[in-house]
C-alpha cells in the first residue's frame, strides 16, 4: 500500500445505531475533489450485512449522526441555510423517519459546536457560543461586521488563551435547550469552554464539565 492509497481510504469518524437496531448511521471522511482536505459524508450501513447506502455527499461536512427517540436522524452540517447561504455556520440538520431531504433544525447565530438528544424525550441540547457584551439578536450581524471590518485583536483576561495550533476566540460557551422543536432560553459560562456534557434520558438534567484553573504552589 502506498502513502497515496492510505490517505485516500475513507475514515470512519463516528457511528450511531438506529433505535430499532437494524442499521448504523456512519460518518466517513474522504478527500475532496481537489485532494486538499477531508470532507465527511453520512452512510447507512445494514447491521445484518449488505451494501452501504450513501445518504449525503457534496463539498460540505455532514458529521456527528445521532438518532432521536422517534427514529429521526440528526447530524451536524455546514451546508447552506436560508439565514446562512454561504454555509459558514454549522447547524443541526434532520432526516425525518419518513425520508426525504434533510431540513435544518437549529439557526444558532454563531453555529453549533456539538449537540445531544434525550433518549426518551423530545429534548435536545446544543453547545454554541456567543460574543460577550452583545445582545443575542445582534450576534450574527456583529460577527459578520467583525469578520469584514475588524477589530481582529483579542484581549485576554484569563487563561487559557491558546489550544494546540490556534488562539482561542473570545466567544462565551453557551448551551441552548430545544423542547418539542421550540428553543428555550439558554445559559453559558466561560468555564464551559471545551466542555463535555451528557443529557439525561428524560431530558430533565444536563451534566457538564467545567474548566478551571488549578492553583500552584511556588
Amino acid at each position: 500500500m502506498t502513502p497515496e492509497e492510505l490517505i485516500a481510504l475513507r475514515r470512519v469518524a463516528s457511528v450511531s445505531a438506529s433505535p430499532d437496531g437494524t442499521w448504523l448511521a456512519v460518518a466517513a471522511q474522504r478527500l475532496d475533489e481537489d485532494k486538499q482536505k477531508y470532507v465527511t459524508d453520512l452512510w447507512r450501513v445494514p447491521v445484518a450485512g449488505g451494501d452501504a447506502l450513501q445518504l449525503t455527499s457534496g463539498s460540505h461536512n455532514d458529521a456527528s449522526p445521532t438518532f432521536r427517540h422517534d427514529g429521526a436522524l440528526l447530524f451536524l452540517s455546514n451546508r447552506p441555510t436560508p439565514a446562512d447561504d454561504e454555509g459558514k455556520r454549522t447547524q443541526v440538520w434532520m432526516f425525518r423517519p419518513a425520508g426525504g431531504d434533510p431540513v435544518p433544525v437549529t439557526d444558532e447565530a454563531l453555529g453549533v459546536e456539538a449537540f445531544e438528544v434525550a433518549r426518551n424525550a423530545d429534548v435536545m441540547v446544543v453547545k454554541t457560543s456567543l460574543l460577550p457584551d452583545v445582545d443575542e439578536d445582534k450576534q450574527r450581524e456583529t460577527a459578520k461586521a467583525r469578520s469584514e471590518k475588524g477589530p481582529t485583536a483579542i484581549r485576554y483576561t484569563a487563561m487559557p488563551v491558546r489550544f494546540w495550533d490556534h488562539w482561542l476566540p473570545d466567544h462565551l460557551s453557551h448551551f441552548a435547550v430545544y423542547r418539542s422543536g421550540e428553543r428555550r432560553p439558554g445559559f453559558g459560562d466561560p468555564t464551559y469552554r471545551d466542555a463535555d456534557f451528557s443529557l439525561s434520558a428524560n431530558g430533565k438534567k444536563l451534566a457538564i464539565t467545567r474548566q478551571g484553573r488549578q492553583p500552584t504552589a511556588l
